[in-house]
């Protein structure tokens, strides 16, 4: 198992928390937190000593390094920073993200620009800082397998299958996997680095309560059929997939499931799997199909039903707006989201609430009304 780890998170969440605490527990001998919010780090930080503490070794040294995680200069003084603190580092784990839930044409550009700039690029950035010291490792290890290093990135269900209300979000989260592949391909035989992306469904976190005001009604009820997991448990799956090498990591049945349907291309967790994957290809396409077909009568109904069709979270998210937390509200939601300048404007619910209420007059609200004066007209 990796000695010198580095969680680069958008702040302190939960998966990363957690992440944090298994490993300290299981004898990592030095933690550095990358984040941007330096009293989350502060508060954090007691918890995984203690960790480390509870567990049969000496303890773990713990470290947080405050920078804002999606622009490249802050990473790399960050990632340059931690590692100088731990002495080297064996693993790295990429969980920060953010996510903006809404249709495809009330979604602007600078929307898209604004997740794939958290979810994706500033995983690049984290990359480009840690894996020459990783290649350095693998050298010097003289071979053996995986020590060069580990290299966890934290996608989504939504990253192996997209989602209606998603196309933001699930674009960035499928550029994560086509990184994490051709990255497994550099590294893992000419430096021994090993490489994993963890698709986990809902976690049970701040960012999924927000998320969940202003969802789409046709995207909440797809994701809810895979229910909601604790972040402790994403952690497990985690941490052993780190420890065993595996590349495709999901948790529950639905998430199973998803992992032989969309195994692909991507490198083989093992000869079992494999042959699992072989023997139930056709099954398991099969039942793909109708998990589809499900999903779009889900659509075709809040679509067409009339007293749904403009109560796409925009009613709740105004009541929020306008109630006495209001302001603490929004504050809570541009930190759960603001890792990059883009986040500090304003919040993605407020942002949501005011394009549908007509005070925002940007592309997504004119496209938005365009779309429900085209279903008022077709009824």
């Amino acid at each position: 198992m990796s000695h010198r780890l580095c969680l680069r998170c958008v702040f302190l969440c939960q998966i990363g928390l957690a992440t944090a605490e298994l490993l300290a527990k299981q004898g990592a001998a030095s933690i550095a937190i990358l984040a941007r919010d330096q009293r989350k780090i502060d508060e954090a930080l007691p918890l995984i000593r203690r960790a480390g503490a509870s567990g049969n070794h000496g303890g773990t040294q713990v470290y947080g390094v405050s920078a804002d995680v999606s622009m490249q200069v802050p990473v790399q003084a960050g990632c340059a920073e931690a590692i100088a603190l731990m002495g080297g580092i064996d693993g790295v784990v990429c969980c920060a993200g953010a996510s903006y839930p809404c249709l495809f044409l009330a979604t602007t550009e600078a929307d898209f620009e604004r997740l794939m700039q958290v979810n994706f690029t500033g995983t690049m950035y984290v990359l480009k800082a840690v894996v020459p010291h990783m290649i350095r490792n693998g050298r010097a290890s003289g071979g053996g397998k995986g020590e060069g290093g580990r290299i966890m990135l934290v996608s989504s269900m939504a990253g192996l299958s997209g989602v209606a209300g998603y196309t933001a979000y699930s674009a960035s989260k499928f550029a994560l996997r086509g990184m994490a592949e051709a990255l497994h391909m550099e590294l893992w035989g000419p430096h021994n680095i090993a490489v994993s992306l963890s698709n986990p469904p809902d976690v049970n976190t701040p960012m999924l309560a927000r998320e969940n005001e202003i969802k789409p009604k046709e995207c909440r009820q797809i994701s809810e059929g895979s229910g909601v997991f604790e972040a402790h448990t994403i952690a497990a799956d985690l941490v052993d997939a780190m420890k065993h090498w595996r590349f495709l990591v999901n948790t529950g049945f639905d998430g199973q499931m998803l992992r032989l349907i969309a195994t692909g291309t991507s490198p083989a967790s093992s000869g079992a799997w494999a042959t699992l994957e072989l023997l139930s290809l056709g099954i398991i396409r099969t039942v793909s199909l109708g998990y589809r077909w499900y999903y779009n009568r889900i659509v075709r109904k809040v679509r067409t039903t009339p007293q749904q069709t403009d109560t796409t979270g925009i009613i709740r998210s105004e009541q929020l707006l306008r109630s006495r937390d209001a302001q603490r509200l929004n504050a809570t939601c541009v930190l759960v989201c603001a890792s990059s300048p883009f986040f500090r404007l304003s919040s993605p619910l407020q942002v949501h609430a005011e394009r549908v209420a007509g005070t925002l007059e940007d592309a997504g609200a004119l496209a938005y009304k365009a779309v429900l004066e085209g279903e008022k007209k077709g009824k």
